[in-house]
């Protein structure tokens, strides 16, 4: 499967099961990326992807191996090893947080194919990663 994730400068990434901040010009860049792919969402992570114009499915178990899936949790080692691409969005502030991804993609099975540093709509610096498992 390949996953998305957005977390802060604390790598929060959700108050009270909801996405702590959007920002609709990563949201852009994220469905370029994923070529416009259906995203595989629960909850209120699955709402704000349709509010932005993505095709949503329910979280499968498990994911296909070319689908698509929204991370709202930091993936148990079962699910990171099903993990092929991992986009990354790091927003520079830091938001109220609940729930934290603990994963860090720098291990030697990962390798980083894209870094884009950029203003969203509302925030003034987005970091955009993209890893490949080796």
């Amino acid at each position: 499967m390949n996953a998305v994730v957005m977390i802060d400068k604390n790598n929060g990434l959700a108050f009270n099961n909801r996405p702590q901040s959007r920002d609709r010009v990563l949201m852009e860049r994220i469905a370029k990326l994923t070529d416009d792919a259906p995203i595989e969402a629960d909850g209120h992570f699955a709402l704000m992807l349709e509010s932005y114009g993505f095709t949503v499915d329910p979280v499968s178990c498990p994911p296909a191996e070319d689908a698509w899936v929204w991370l709202d949790h930091t993936p148990d080692e079962q699910e990171l090893a099903q993990i092929r691409k991992l986009i990354i969005a790091r927003y520079r502030a830091i938001y109220p947080a609940d729930c934290y991804f603990d994963f860090e993609p720098q291990r030697p099975e990962w390798i980083k194919i894209s870094r884009q540093i950029f203003a969203g709509s509302s925030h003034d610096k987005i970091i955009l990663e993209e890893y490949v498992r080796q």
